[in-house]
């Protein structure tokens, strides 16, 4: 209560100069008074002073402008013993300013409820805003750099490969038609396989960006998500690999970015249908709770560590470490879908449970 009434009582600075001009000046004139009283009057040896000063024989504008000059002696001691705080508290704000200014993570000392105070605010706000957009400005260029380098170690590979073989058919290396059809058609999947890993580069590098628009509407999650199993079924079934589904039968409505929301379910499905294990399962689930729409893709595969789940949807991370062509890829498929939920403002996930590893994606089903 006390530190409320204080605030409410609280001057504004050029309130708080005119209140130290008012004491100063009361100062001023009450203080030559006094300091003629205790002189003169008080102070042992007053007479004799007093008659040193007759003998002086001053005229009157003389002694006017003693008293003047004493007046102002008063007046500006008087108001540089009020003002000496607040002119510290500027030194150190123009220090700590400094500080900033060098690149120094501080922020300026806020005291008082003044002018002085909101322009303490002020600054601390700008440089918050000016640390946060300088860590922003590095972090994306530590993420372009892991990209070039990953990308580098990923292109390598298929570019060797691709001059080898294009070397060979060159200087016709080749000891019968089916062999350089065999080199044109290795080749060939290794352009392929650069054109994949560049259109995950340059999709990722599009998302990178968190503010970037989203198309929002509004469709059917439930038939969307039907499609794209389907489109697998058959690399599912050519693979041994038996699929539940549990697909409400009535529209799911959600409001998303179509095209989005359905490169994110190809991205999970073409995971799964690379890690499922021989003649394994996969199961995929559908529900709405509280708001909010829970997809659950499960399949089986080999026991993964917790630290292997933990760095799942990292960029370039590959539970498979050989890099071969059958999970090949830059490994930025479920990096793209977790960064697709978090333009949605939605939840991925990844458990290991009985042998199968569940990825859980929640996206809210509101606007």
């Amino acid at each position: 209560m006390i530190k409320r009434l204080k605030n409410k009582m609280t001057l504004s600075l050029s309130g708080q100069l005119l209140l130290m001009n008012m004491l100063s000046l009361v100062a001023g004139f009450v203080g030559v008074p006094l300091l003629c009283w205790l002189v003169f009057g008080v102070l042992p040896g007053g007479a004799e002073r007093a008659a040193a000063l007759q003998k002086l024989n001053l005229s009157n504008i003389e002694l006017a402008a003693m008293t003047l000059g004493i007046n102002l002696l008063l007046f500006s001691g008087t108001f540089l013993c009020l003002f000496r705080k607040k002119r510290h508290y500027l030194k150190e704000i123009i220090e700590q300013t400094r500080q900033i200014g060098k690149g120094a993570d501080i922020k300026v000392s806020v005291r008082g409820h003044d002018e002085i105070t909101e322009l303490c605010r002020t600054i601390n706000t700008m440089s918050a805003n000016l640390h946060n957009q300088l860590a922003r400005e590095y972090r994306l260029e530590q993420e372009k750099i892991e990209i070039i380098q990953g990308m580098s170690h990923d292109l390598r590979t298929p570019i060797t490969a691709q001059r080898g073989y294009l070397q060979l058919l060159k200087d016709k290396q080749y000891q019968s038609p089916e062999e350089r059809e065999r080199f044109i058609a290795a080749a060939l999947a290794k352009t392929e396989q650069l054109s994949s890993l560049v259109e995950e580069l340059f999709e990722y590098t599009q998302l990178a960006d968190k503010k970037s628009p989203l198309n929002i509407i509004c469709f059917d999650y439930a038939r969307m998500l039907e499609q794209v199993a389907l489109d697998y079924m058959p690399l599912f079934t050519q693979a041994g690999i038996h699929v539940d589904l549990d697909i409400p039968k009535i529209p799911m409505l959600l409001h998303a970015d179509a095209e989005k929301i359905a490169r994110l379910l190809d991205n999970l499905f073409s995971n799964a249908s690379k890690y499922t294990s021989p003649q394994g399962r996969i199961r995929i689930t559908l529900n709405k709770c509280q708001g909010k729409m829970e997809l659950i893709l499960s399949n089986t595969c080999p026991e993964l560590a917790e630290q292997e789940l933990q760095h799942l949807f990292d960029r370039f991370y590959r539970v498979e470490k050989s890099r071969s062509l059958r999970t090949g890829g830059a490994g930025l498929g479920l990096a793209i879908a977790r960064r697709i939920v978090e333009l949605h403002h939605g939840d991925i996930f990844a458990q290991y449970r009985e042998g199968m590893i569940s990825i859980h994606v929640r996206l809210s089903t509101d606007k």
